[in-house]
C-alpha cells in the first residue's frame, strides 16, 4: 500500500483521496502535540478501515510520521485518508478563521447523505453532496447548510455538529436517529457539559437561545442566525471551553 504526502499547497477540496468513492478520513488539529480527542479519532479511523476491509494502519504512528513536517508554534490542519490503493496525509497551517472562528449563519437546506450502516459512525470520502449544499447556502447569503435527517429533523451542518442552548435551560444536540455523524469535538464537550440528544427541527427554532457548531478544526464556532432567526451569543462559559480544548488535549474520552 502506497503512502502519499501532500504539503499545504494543495487545497482541501483538491486532495486526490477525497475524490475516492470508497474511503475514510480523519481531519485533526495539531498544535505542538496530539490533537484534542485523539482517542475518538483513532476509534473512528479503525471502524472505518474495518468497514471498508482496508488494512489497519495505526493512526498515532501515522501522526508521529507527519509530526516531522509540523514545526512547533503553528496550528496545523492534518488530514489522513485511507482508500483502496493507499493512504494520504495532507497538512496545511490553519487559516485566520479557523484560528479565531467568526460567527456563522445557517440555512436549512438539503439532507444528510445516505451512508451504509457500517459506515454511519465514520467519515467517508464522498463529500460531494455536503459541499453542494454548503455552496447552495452561500448563494443565498448564509455561511453553511443545516442538513436534515429522516422526517425533516435537523442532523448537522455540512462538516460540523450542532449544539443548541434552549430557553428552558437545556443544552441539546440532534439525537442519533437524525443520522448525524458522532463528532469527536462534540464528545469532548459532552464530557464537560450536560448535552442532551433530542429531536431538533424547525418547530424548535423559537426556543433556541444560542447555538454553536463543533468540529475538530475550529473546535467551536458561534451561530449568529438559523433560517434568518437571530440568536443570542453563546454564554461566555461556553465560549471559554474552546480555549480549554485547544490547550488541553482530551486523550481519554
Amino acid at each position: 500500500m502506497r503512502t502519499v504526502w501532500l504539503h499545504g499547497a494543495v487545497r482541501p477540496d483538491e486532495e486526490p483521496a477525497l475524490r475516492a468513492q470508497r474511503g475514510v478520513y480523519e481531519t485533526l488539529r495539531w498544535q505542538d502535540g496530539p490533537p484534542p480527542g485523539l482517542a475518538h479519532h483513532e476509534k473512528r479511523w479503525r471502524l472505518g478501515l474495518a468497514a471498508l476491509h482496508l488494512p489497519q494502519h495505526d493512526l498515532p504512528a501515522l501522526l508521529q510520521d507527519a509530526a516531522a513536517f509540523l514545526p512547533p508554534g503553528t496550528a496545523w490542519r492534518v488530514r489522513l485518508t485511507a482508500f483502496p490503493g493507499g493512504i494520504e496525509l495532507a497538512w496545511r497551517p490553519l487559516d485566520a478563521d479557523e484560528v479565531a472562528p467568526q460567527p456563522w449563519t445557517l440555512r436549512s437546506l438539503g439532507t444528510v447523505a445516505a451512508r451504509a450502516a457500517d459506515l454511519r459512525p465514520c467519515k467517508s470520502t464522498d463529500l460531494h453532496a455536503a459541499l453542494h449544499w454548503r455552496e447552495h447556502a452561500r448563494t443565498q447569503g448564509d455561511d453553511d447548510a443545516l442538513l436534515a435527517g429522516p422526517d425533516g429533523q435537523w442532523a448537522e451542518a455540512t462538516t460540523a455538529n450542532l449544539v443548541c442552548g434552549l430557553d428552558d435551560g437545556r443544552i441539546a444536540t440532534p439525537w442519533p436517529a437524525s443520522m448525524a455523524l458522532p463528532g469527536t469535538t462534540l464528545a469532548s464537550l459532552a464530557a464537560l457539559l450536560p448535552i442532551m440528544p433530542i429531536r431538533l427541527d424547525a418547530t424548535q427554532r423559537p426556543h433556541i437561545r444560542w447555538a454553536v457548531l463543533t468540529n475538530a478544526i475550529v473546535l467551536l464556532r458561534a451561530i449568529r442566525a438559523i433560517d434568518g432567526t437571530v440568536l443570542a451569543p453563546p454564554p461566555q462559559e461556553i465560549v471559554a471551553l474552546r480555549d480549554r480544548l485547544v490547550r488541553a488535549p482530551m486523550l481519554g474520552r
